[in-house]
């Protein structure tokens, strides 16, 4: 945990590779995996920020701090990563409230980019304190 309280391991950023807008990089915290489609892929559904625009992706003028990850390729997994970065597919949910759904089919998202995501590094002071603890152990 960090000092804030918040799991570091359940944050990671999230990159917009291809999409159909410009999309910065956002910082992602896992809310729940799901099943997603009619095979029932694994799926995580994460919140973001800064959050989206809904404009770009004509929804209405809300913001978008929900999204849905599924993995681009075969194989991959969110729990437990098994490497990072993971390329995925980003969906905006358009059903209400999707925290409450345990299977998300493709009809209630929609496809806004390929992306990646990637480990939060440790911030440096962070790293600094991490090495006084361990030379005070040794």
């Amino acid at each position: 945990m960090n000092q804030e309280g918040v799991n570091t391991d359940s944050q990671f950023d999230l990159y917009f590779l291809e999409g159909f807008h410009d999309e910065k990089p956002r910082r992602c915290t896992r809310i729940k995996e799901v099943l997603f489609g009619v095979r029932g892929t694994s799926g995580l559904l994460v919140s973001v920020s800064p959050p989206c625009s809904g404009k770009l992706y004509e929804i209405d003028d809300r913001e978008v701090h929900l999204l849905l990850l599924s993995a681009y390729f075969a194989g991959q997994t969110f729990c437990p990563e098994q490497k990072w970065p993971i390329s995925v597919h980003i969906y905006l949910p358009l059903v209400e409230g999707p925290e409450l759904y345990d299977h998300i089919m493709v009809a209630e998202v929609k496809n806004i980019a390929l992306g990646e995501i990637r480990r939060v590094e440790p911030r440096l002071e962070d790293r600094t304190e991490l090495r006084k603890r361990i030379q005070l152990n040794q």
